[in-house]
């Protein structure tokens, strides 16, 4: 199957020390945040809450697409504006890190969503030219991932 993809953030890589995400994993488990995932080859955290629970692929410079991640956790509140000034956008498990052989930071990772193909064809539209209210239409009844909301530009007056 071929997968649509979304670019949620282009930035900086990092990576949890050794467990530290396998418990963070184990806890939103227990609480219900996070679903299991079979098919998620490893376990990340991104700068925002909203995608907890999200499947996300990482594009990794010089080596490709990787995927499915279960996101696990977020950015505390008090940390969130650092890790934005400093280009952070995703951390990964540690076995994830070893697994890719990071020895550290790396730049110009790419955050990818996969969208439904009818979401993909709201984007064409979009890309190519369609009108804004057929866009809000779309938006209201074509998409049920609260996450992608398929917005016009510009503000539409009625």
């Amino acid at each position: 199957m071929i997968e649509t993809f979304l670019t949620l953030a282009v930035g900086v890589a990092t990576y949890y020390s050794d467990g530290l995400m396998q418990e963070v994993y184990t806890n939103r488990l227990a609480y219900g945040q996070v679903r299991p995932c079979p098919q998620c080859v490893g376990f990340v955290a991104l700068n925002e809450a909203r995608y907890l629970g999200a499947h996300i692929w990482l594009d990794w410079p010089g080596y490709g697409i990787s995927g499915p991640y279960l996101v696990v956790d977020c950015a505390q509140t008090e940390h969130l504006a650092a890790r934005v000034a400093a280009g952070r956008v995703v951390e990964v498990s540690r076995s994830v890190a070893k697994q890719l052989r990071m020895r550290g930071p790396v730049s110009g990772v790419r955050v990818l969503r996969a969208i439904r193909a009818d979401a993909h064809l709201a984007f064409e539209r979009l890309r190519l030219g369609s009108s804004a209210r057929k866009i809000v239409a779309l938006n209201k009844v074509g998409s049920r991932n609260p996450e992608l909301e398929l917005r016009p530009a510009r503000l539409i007056k009625r």
